[in-house]
């Protein structure tokens, strides 16, 4: 398994979720929602998501398993009792 990719070998072909920070730190998402047919596929994509993110930090040294615990549980309660509003647009192709 590759561990790392450089900048020049990755190449966003078909995005179905785009996050990056704007200039004042908050997060923007841009999603593709219909992506999947079934809004259920967004669960598996979720969850695959949260175990790349549990390995990614595996590799700096933290273990997966507790790493994953948290982010679930932080999940969790920010389902339960949102921080923030989400605001949405709709994705448009180019």
């Amino acid at each position: 398994m590759q561990e790392t990719i450089s900048k020049e070998e990755f190449e966003v072909l078909d995005p179905i979720l785009v996050m990056q920070r704007d200039d004042k730190g908050r997060v923007v998402v841009a999603l593709n929602v219909m992506a999947f047919e079934h809004p259920g596929a967004w669960g598996i994509v979720i969850a695959d998501l949260v175990q790349h993110v549990a390995n990614a930090y595996a590799q700096e040294g933290l273990a997966a398993s507790p790493t994953l615990a948290e982010i679930r549980r932080i999940v969790l309660a920010e389902l339960d009792a949102p921080t923030d509003k989400a605001q949405s647009a709709r994705w448009e192709d180019a």
